[in-house]
C-alpha cells in the first residue's frame, strides 16, 4: 500500500527525513515498509532594490532575477550601486549596510536593499595671471560628494608669489567643505 502526500515549503526551512531519496519540487509518497520519496516545492526569495533619492542612481544585480523578481533560494547575488550623473554612492541600508558600492547578498529569505546617493559638485580652480603659479587639490578629482573636504594649496612659481584667494582668504593652504559647484582662483603677484 502506498500513501500519497504533498509537502509545501512555506518558509525556507530544510526538510529533514530519514529515507528521503530525492528532494526537488512537487509531491511525494511514503511506503509502509519505510521507504520514502519527498519532493519540496521550492521557495524563491525576492530581493527588492531601490535608490534613494530615486534620481540618484540605480542598483544592478547579477544574476538577474526571474520574471517575478525572485532568485533561487540560497543563491548569492552580486549587487552594485550605479550613480547617475551628478551623484555619488554613499551607503547601503536594509538587508546589508556599508559604504562599498559592490556587495554580495545571500538569498535565504525575502530582502530589501536601498542604495543611498548624494549629490556631487565640481570644484574648479584657476590661477591669475595665467601661468603665475599652480593650485593643488587633495583629493584631486573632477567631482566631489556633498560634504566632502578638499585641501587646496596655492604654490608660487619662480617669478610670482601667492597673494590671496578669490574669496579674500590669504592662507596658501586651506580646507574647503563642498556644498555646491564652486570656482576658486588663486591670485599671484610679480616678485
Amino acid at each position: 500500500m502506498t500513501y500519497k502526500f504533498t509537502i509545501y515549503a512555506v518558509t525556507a526551512a530544510l526538510l529533514m527525513c530519514a529515507g528521503c531519496a530525492d528532494l526537488g519540487t512537487g509531491g511525494g509518497s511514503v511506503n509502509p515498509d519505510g521507504g520514502a520519496n519527498a519532493y519540496l516545492n521550492t521557495f524563491n526569495p525576492a530581493l527588492r532594490v531601490q535608490a534613494s533619492p530615486e534620481n540618484g542612481g540605480r542598483v544592478s544585480t547579477s544574476p538577474l532575477p526571474d520574471s517575478d523578481g525572485k532568485f533561487r533560494y540560497r543563491e548569492t547575488v552580486a549587487v552594485k550601486a550605479v550613480p547617475n550623473s551628478g551623484y555619488a554612492f554613499k551607503e547601503w541600508s536594509g538587508a546589508l549596510t556599508g559604504s562599498v558600492d559592490s556587495l554580495q547578498i545571500f538569498m535565504d529569505g525575502n530582502k530589501t536593499l536601498t542604495a543611498h546617493f548624494i549629490p556631487t559638485y565640481k570644484l574648479t580652480v584657476a590661477v591669475h595671471p595665467l601661468g603665475s603659479g599652480i593650485v593643488k587639490r587633495d583629493p584631486d578629482k573632477l567631482y566631489y560628494a556633498s560634504g566632502e573636504s578638499v585641501t587646496v594649496e596655492a604654490v608660487d612659481s619662480d617669478k610670482y608669489a601667492f597673494d590671496a584667494w578669490s574669496d579674500g582668504v590669504k592662507s596658501t593652504v586651506r580646507v574647503i567643505t563642498i556644498s555646491r559647484n564652486e570656482t576658486l582662483t588663486a591670485y599671484f603677484w610679480l616678485k
